[in-house]
């Protein structure tokens, strides 16, 4: 997921493709593969359940043809939403960060709970403003992926937030150099959250755990400073009803545009 430097819009991968070959859609179709996997499971010959997303004629070729005719460990689902597994794909990482870091924190075993709840709900938001669909999260390519990759130490995301905290200097360029050092791989997380930070503040979206992730590993802090953000981001959240009312549907259905700025100023 890409950030344009001039619109400050959020950009996935089949959205740059198609924006830059325009002329030749009809030449080519887009499909994405989506997790939960990880790519030593596979190199293992480990059983695997994969996600394909785009239109059907391609998505069933490759579930087909391609994952089924060659690898009897792998599975596959099929899924339309291609930008909503593209959103959900890159998101996840910015929320394994994040739990990395709270595991190194000692906060308990609560608390991550609600980090997996409460970033479900800015990873819906955020996906359906990008031109995806809510129900792309509730597959296994969202919650099932976002799981996996804030619960292993297999997940370069997951580890990047544990040695964060471990190496943190109070400044947070030398603490990425320090932690790149160590890790293996490029994680993918801190440079999305940067993309997705520029993108909130030009649409002025109520994002608090996002935006915490954002300040974490970009501004200078303490170790002090970093809990209590953590805390703050999932305890004081203003959007404390469960479930989506059938006025605020209605709302969202009219206002698409500025529905999801209801908790920090509607039209500012």
């Amino acid at each position: 997921m890409i950030s344009d430097e001039i619109s400050k819009k959020l950009i996935t991968p089949s959205q740059l493709i198609n924006n830059n070959l325009y002329n030749l859609k009809h030449k080519y179709q887009i499909a994405c593969i989506g997790g939960p996997f990880f790519d030593i499971d596979i190199a293992l010959g480990n059983p695997v359940c994969l996600t394909v997303a785009g239109k059907r004629r391609i998505a069933n070729l490759i579930r087909e043809d391609l994952f089924k005719f060659n690898r009897n460990e792998i599975n596959s689902y099929y899924n339309f939403d291609i930008v909503g597994v593209e959103a959900c794909g890159a998101l996840k990482n910015i929320v394994a960060n994040i739990k990395g870091l709270a595991d190194s924190l000692k906060m308990g075993d609560s608390i991550p709970g609600t980090i997996f709840a409460r970033s479900g709900v800015e990873i819906r938001s955020l996906s359906r403003l990008l031109g995806g669909g809510f129900q792309a999260f509730h597959s296994q390519a969202g919650v099932g992926d976002l799981y996996v990759t804030v619960s292993s130490l297999a997940s370069k995301n997951y580890r990047y937030g544990k040695y964060f905290y471990e190496l943190y200097t109070g400044n947070p360029i030398e603490t990425n150099l320090r932690v790149l050092e160590k890790i293996d791989g490029t994680p993918e997380g801190p440079n999305t959250v940067r993309n997705v930070y520029k993108y909130l503040e030009k649409k002025n979206m109520y994002s608090p755990l996002f935006s915490c992730a954002y300040r974490i590993f970009n501004e200078p802090g303490n170790k002090d400073t970093i809990k209590e953000m953590i805390i703050q981001a999932c305890q004081n959240d203003k959007r404390t009803k469960e479930y989506i009312s059938q006025a605020s549907r209605m709302m969202y259905r009219i206002f698409p545009n500025y529905w999801y700025r209801r908790d920090k100023g509607f039209f500012d």
